[in-house]
Formats: structure tokens, sequence, C-alpha cells
């Protein structure tokens, strides 16, 4: 049977058919929270971390839960431009003001097997802020090309090490000073507030003789690798 024609004309009939209802009413109302990740991009997503998970809860006033979540990939941090929602709705929320109280907690997961699940933060606001609970450390490695070739070096090896949760990572950059490539970065993952890591340098010299500088402790974010410590 065809539906499309014109229903106007039920409405004299059909009193109880119909009916108009505000949708400004409180019952029909839902609160839609706004989330975004600080000060990262999807490159960092692809060499840092594996996901962020966000979850929001909400207690009502009649103490109803009601929850959401949304996890935060590099797939889906490139294709959403860092701009994810989370909702809930109205439930014998009587007092305004308390219905725009709600709580969520987020999980990271970094590429190496470490998880850092924050503890549940208290909201009222329209969009959550979520700030990465680690800070990137830049290390610029560089030498003098001149020095270098003074003391016969042919390649030089410098490894980072950091500890990120229980665990300890290195990173390491190989400059080759016969290619004149004396300069180099490493980038990795400190905890927030951490400046400290360690780092050791080797040094290849002419007829395969090795220099090493033993394991140091900084906090500098430049190396300078071009003074060999001879015996």
């Amino acid at each position: 049977m065809r539906f499309d024609e014109n229903f106007g004309a039920q409405t004299s009939g059909c009193q109880t058919c119909f009916r108009q209802v505000n949708l400004d009413d409180p019952l029909y109302k839902q609160r839609e929270i706004t989330a975004f990740v600080d000060g990262m991009n999807a490159t960092d997503f692809g060499e840092f971390v594996n996901f962020v998970t966000v979850n929001m809860i909400k207690k009502h006033e009649g103490g109803d839960i009601s929850t959401d979540e949304v996890t935060i990939d590099r797939k889906s941090f490139s294709e959403e431009g860092n701009n994810y929602k989370l909702i809930y709705g109205w439930k014998n929320d009587n007092n305004r003001d308390n219905w725009l109280d709600y709580r969520y907690k987020t999980t990271w997961s970094f590429f190496g097997g470490h998880t850092i699940e924050t503890t549940e933060n208290k909201a009222k606001a329209g969009a959550i802020n979520l700030m990465p609970p680690f800070q990137r450390k830049k290390v610029v490695i560089e030498a003098d090309p001149l020095e270098l070739e003074a003391a016969a070096v042919r390649l030089i090896n410098v490894k980072v090490y950091y500890r990120f949760g229980e665990k300890e990572y290195n990173k390491e950059l190989t400059l080759n000073a016969s290619k004149d490539v004396v300069a180099g970065t490493i980038e990795f993952l400190l905890p927030e507030g951490k400046t400290d890591y360690e780092y050791e340098v080797n040094w290849l010299l002419r007829g395969n003789e090795t220099v090493s500088s033993g394991r140091k402790k900084t906090s500098f974010s430049q190396i300078m690798v071009d003074e060999i410590p001879f015996n």
C-alpha cells in the first residue's frame, strides 16, 4: 500500500494520533562533550603511542549511570581532526547545574607494551583537554669534523637510555665522519617532569680500534661527541 500521501487531514479525525512537544524541554536534552589531545599530532601516534582511551561517567540525580567511551589512535586522529564527541542525556536531573558535572579517566598505551591509566577527574566544562602523561625529549648530537679528522674517527655510535614506567628503553644514532655526517637527533619519551637520561658514545677509529665513553647521565638537550677519551 502506498503511504506517501499527505496525512495532514488525519489530525482532525484522530486527535490522539498526534501531539506537540517542546524540544527545548530538559527531557529531550543531551550533553555533548568534546575531547581533544593537546600537544600531539598524527606522527606522534605513529612513533610513540598506540592509542588513548577516554571513559566518561555521568551519575544522574536519580542514581542512574550513563557512560560513553572513545578510543583515539593514529587512524582516527587523522580522520577526525582531533575532535571527538562524548554524550550523555537527561535522566531525572532537576538541578540544571549538577547536570553539567561528570567524571572521566584516560588510558594511554605506548609502543613497547607500557600503559598508563589516570585516576578519575571531575569536570564540568564542555571540553576535555587530554594532556599526555609524558614529555617528548629531543637531543641533538653534534661533532666538529676537524676534531674527528684529527682523531682518525670514522664512525660514532650514540646510544640513549631512558626509563618509561618500569622498563628501560634505548635509541641509537650513528654518525659517519668519513661521509661528513656529523650531526643528528634522537627523540624519545620521558615521564612528565623528568629530564634526566643516560647515554653512551662509541667511536670507531681507523684500524678498527674502538673507544667508549661508558654510560653517562645528563639532562642536556645537546651532546657534543668530538672529544674522544683516549687513555
